[in-house]
């Protein structure tokens, strides 16, 4: 039987590349299991009667942490988050953030 090996030091991750509004990229990272859960809880918030308010907040600081898993280690707060960007472009990163985790998540089940 053939021995087998992984190495995570060879391991080439997925990222999302990101450019902001003053032209600087980020390479952002699949998210961990913290964040998944975040993202989850999001589509609960209508159901449990939070507030407009309260869903901004939520959907700016799950953004903050996807922006913040990137490879230069750069963090954001919410508060970040808000001065960057309008509903429309939090919502399209969102999205597209979603997108990008279900394309890997579909090409590699593993």
């Amino acid at each position: 039987m053939a021995d087998r090996f992984f190495s995570f030091k060879k391991a080439k991750p997925s990222l999302f590349t990101i450019e902001l509004i003053d032209g600087k990229k980020l390479l952002v990272k699949m998210p961990k299991k913290r964040v998944f859960e975040q993202m989850s809880a999001l589509d609960e918030l209508d159901e449990k009667g939070a507030s407009v308010d309260e869903q901004m907040l939520a959907i700016s600081c799950v953004l903050a942490e996807i922006l913040s898993n990137n490879m230069s280690g750069m963090q954001f707060s919410a508060d970040d988050i808000d001065e960057m960007f309008d509903f429309e472009d939090k919502m399209n990163l969102f999205r597209e953030y979603q997108e990008f985790m279900s394309s890997v998540t579909e090409t590699n089940p593993n």
